[in-house]
Formats: structure tokens, sequence, C-alpha cells
């Protein structure tokens, strides 16, 4: 037999497993998981484990981080729930064998660190092809929000990995703006572009403003390190023009959802034009396009007119689940039509099935963009206000959920509930409160720095903090600005989501993480005239 020890060279084995994961991460989630594997396999053949652990005891940063992963092993002693625990350490077990075969083993070269990052970011935009035929309708999908063409992981996750690409895009372009030919230069400025403008398709409003923030602070960087004053002016005035415009879209939106038709309560109409009469719910607030949902109702013409236009029943569901007839109410009143028979008969087809789409206001039926989607925040904050149900709104969910998280904090500040009883906590929470959320729309905190609070306690939560950047802090004059970066992403997502708690998100942070702190550190000047560095490359 063939000596397997001459014949495969281990570190291009972790080179490729490596390769394949940052390709699988946006692509396909089995890839990721063989991958992980069979990486776990190349570790263990490879053998040489007495110096691998010397290596790790050597380590403490790596240790340290690896902490984050016993912190979740020690909460599982004291939990009820075993079996959700358990499937919570099987969610997270990248949080430990990544970094901890990452770390034992020989750092990448720069060229095969590199490859890696624009891998991924090849890995990506082909993402966002593959969602845009998803999009247009390619194949036999449907869907009923736009962020289901994000198939293959949750368009959250999906956004996360949007926005790093563009940083790292961002980071070739201007530290290879001497070197670069410029062939390379516009292709990668049309794909940054490109995962932009797909980042506004997709409507995820937390991936905008990670988008929004972390390319300020890139700008702010680079305003920062350079000498000359054009580069500075520049970035400052594109700093102003980004504040500038993201501005005057949102106050523009605020001031065109609150400008309110008057109404005269005294003397308003109680007929149709067929004579049935009107509903006029004054205590009703919400507001459509400046327009009043309760008011001019005909629930009796609405039905009999509706059902003659549509296949869906009145009192159905439409494609997204919602009441439909509460759907068609807010439509026509988007349009300032009145709830009535003639209200319905003014709508043409195009309008009939956007309704039953799911679409509640005709100027986003069809469109994408930035406004549409801050407009629907705003929407969804007047309605909760005014008494409207959190459970289809994505944005009041999030505050129903902090409240009901800094709730369980409060009753489990010292300890915590235990990796296992973090769910049953938030049932039980909904239960004694009797919240408005429907059963399926109950979840957990969907903030990161929360849930390690109400699920280890106070100190667990210390803990965990630490781990998380002591290696940051120890490694912090050799560190990449694509690491600091990815941190700042991760970081701001950890303020909207529970980030950790499935496993693309878990193996996202995870494979980053220790990519760019345990293995591929810097060697290369960003500029000839300074100290910043990109990587540092330890080849055997």
């Amino acid at each position: 037999m063939l000596n397997f020890r001459d014949k495969i060279s281990y570190s291009n084995l972790y080179y490729w497993l490596l390769l394949a994961i940052a390709v699988g991460l946006p692509l396909s989630p089995f890839l990721v998981s063989a991958s992980q594997f069979a990486l776990a396999l190349v570790w263990f053949i490879e053998g040489n484990y007495t110096q691998k652990l010397k290596k790790l005891a050597g380590q403490k940063a790596l240790i340290a981080f690896l902490g984050i992963y016993f912190i979740h092993i020690a909460g599982l002693l004291y939990s009820s729930n075993w079996s959700y625990g358990l499937n919570d350490l099987k969610i997270k077990a990248p949080l430990f064998v990544i970094p901890f075969i990452l770390g034992t083993t020989d750092s990448l070269s720069l060229k095969k660190t590199q490859n890696i990052l624009l891998a991924f970011t090849g890995a990506v935009t082909t993402g966002t092809i593959i969602s845009l035929a998803f999009y247009f309708g390619i194949g036999t999908f449907e869907y009923s929000d736009i962020r289901e063409i994000s198939r293959i992981i949750s368009h959250i996750r999906f956004s996360l990995q949007i926005v790093l690409s563009i940083q790292i895009l961002l980071y070739v372009l201007w530290t290879g703006r001497r070197t670069l030919k410029t062939y390379w230069k516009i292709f990668f400025c049309t794909v940054a572009i490109w995962l932009t403008v797909f980042l506004f398709i997709l409507q995820s409003l937390s991936g905008i403003i990670i988008l929004f923030i972390s390319t300020f602070i890139f700008i702010l960087w680079v305003v920062g390190i350079t000498k000359k004053i054009p580069l500075k002016i520049g970035g400052i005035v594109l700093l102003m023009l980004l504040i500038l415009l993201t501005s005057v879209s949102i106050l523009s939106t605020y001031r065109d959802f609150y400008t309110v038709q008057p109404v005269d309560r005294e003397n308003i109409e109680q007929l149709t034009r067929s004579g049935n009469k009107y509903f006029h719910d004054f205590n009703n607030k919400q507001l459509e396009n400046g327009n009043y949902i309760g008011l001019y109702i005909c629930e009796k013409e609405l039905h009999t007119v509706w059902n003659l236009r549509s296949n869906i029943d009145f009192y159905g569901k439409d494609k997204k689940n919602q009441n439909i007839q509460y759907t068609l109410m807010r439509y026509l009143t988007s349009k300032g039509f009145r709830k009535d028979a003639d209200g319905v008969n003014s709508l043409n087809e195009k309008d009939i099935k956007f309704i039953e789409q799911g679409c509640t206001n005709y100027r986003f039926a069809g469109k994408i963009g930035f406004t549409k989607r801050i407009y629907q925040t705003i929407w969804e904050v007047h309605s909760f206000k005014n008494g409207g149900n959190p459970s289809y709104s994505t944005t009041i969910q999030r505050y129903v959920y902090t409240k009901a998280a800094l709730a369980i904090i409060k009753d489990h500040f010292w300890r915590g509930t235990g990796t296992g009883d973090v769910n049953t906590t938030f049932q039980e929470y909904y239960e004694k409160t009797h919240s408005q959320l429907v059963p399926e729309r109950r979840k957990r905190a969907h903030n990161q720095f929360l849930t390690f609070f109400l699920s280890f306690g106070v100190f667990g939560f210390m803990l965990i903090l630490f781990f998380m950047c002591y290696p940051v802090y120890r490694f912090r004059n050799r560190l990449s600005w694509i690491f600091y970066i990815f941190f700042i992403i991760v970081g701001l997502s950890m303020l909207g989501e529970d980030t950790l708690e499935t496993q693309a998100g878990a193996t996202f942070f995870a494979y980053f993480y220790s990519f760019l702190v345990f293995s591929a550190f810097k060697e290369v000047p960003l500029f000839k005239d300074s100290g910043i560095f990109i990587f540092k490359s330890k080849t055997k």
C-alpha cells in the first residue's frame, strides 16, 4: 500500500476543506457540515497530538475563545430540559471544532488566505444570482415575502455574508489601488455595487443598517490613515453625503406617512352610493398614506364585490397568511378609496393580484428599495402604538422579545436559566403575561447579548464577553482590518439577532473569527509608508 503520509499534503487538505466551508456558507449547508467533519477527520489522521496539544496549551487566546463553548456545557448542568440543551450544544459545536482545529495546525500562506476570502465573496455573489432567479420566477418556487428569495440560508444570515463580502471587496480595491489591473478594479467595483443593490432588493433592514455603519467606519478608517489631503476631503464629503441622503430618505418617508388628510366628523358621509351604511371607527388612528383605515367601511359591499373579483374568500388569508379583508382595506385606504363596492371596482387586475399576494400599500406594490422598508417599519411602530397586534410586525416583535428577555433576566439575574431552559422560560413568560403574539411568533430574545445574559446570568455573560474579546486584545497589533470589520458586523448583528442560535450563524462566526485570528495572521504592509498590516503568513 502507498504510504498515506507521503502522498498527502495535510496543509493542502486543510486549505481545500477551509475553502469548501467558505464556498458552502452561502451555497450549501451540507457542504459546510461535511467539510467540518472532514476537517476533524484530517486533524485526527494527521496525528502529532502531543505537538498539537502543546500548541493549544501555549495559546491563552485560543483557550479563552473555546471557553465560550464550555460555558454552554456548564449551563446544561443546571438545566431541566437536557434534550433542548444537547441540541443547542450540537448547533454551537462549530464554536469548538473550528477554532480548536485551526488553532492547533499551521497557519495558511498569504496567497491561500486571499484565495479563501475571494472564493467566499464569489460564492456569495453566486448566491445572489440564484436568489435573483427566484425573484424573477424562474422555476416553480413561489414566495409571498421578498426575503424568501434567499432559499439556501436565512435572509438575515445571508445579508451578513453580503455585507462582509462588500467590505472585503472595498478593502481589496483600496489596498490594491496602485497594483490591481484596471479590469480587476472594474470587476471588483461592479460586484460590490451589485451586492449592495441586491441587499436592497432583499430588504433586510438589519443588513442595510449594518452595511451603512460598516461602510461609514471603513471610510472613516481610510480618512484617518491616508496622508493625502484630497483623499481626506473626498472621504469626509462622502461620509456627509451618506448621512444626508439616509436622513432625507427617512425624514421624507416619515413626513409623508404622517401628513394626514383632514376629517370632518360632524359632516362625514354615512351612506354608500348604493345606500348601505358606512361604519366609521374614529378611535382607530391607524394610517395608510395619510388616510385613516377605520373610516368609510362597508363590510357588506366589500364582501360581495371582492368575492366576485378574487378566488380568495373575503374572510380567508392572503399569501402572507394575513386576513385578506384587512389587507384589502389597507390597500384601498392607501389609494384614498373608500372601503365599499366602488372602491373595490376601482381596482385593476394588478391591484387584485397585489392584494392577494399580501401587499397592503399600492405605492410599494411590486417595488423594492430602502424607502419601502422604512415605510413598513414606521407603519409597524404606528400600528402597535394604536393597538395593532405585534404578531405580524418583525420590528415590534423584537421589542416584545426584548421586553420578555429583560423580565427573564430580572428573575434569573445571577445564575441564568441554563442552556436547556431558555425556550421553556420564554414560553412561560408569554403564557403568564397573556402575550398577543400568536404561538408560532413566541420566540427568543433576538439579541445574542441578552440571550447570553438570561442563559448564564451576570457572571456567565461577563465571561463570554471576555472570552470573545480577549483574543482581539491579545493580537490587537497584528490583526487585519478585515477581521475588525467582520467583528463589527457580527457585533452589530448580535444586537438585533440571536446570531449564534442557528448552525449557519454559529458556523459563520466561528469560521471567520478563527480563520482571521488563529490562522490568517498578517505580515504584508498595507502601504509602503505605514505600519498597518494585512496578514501574517506562517507557511510551512
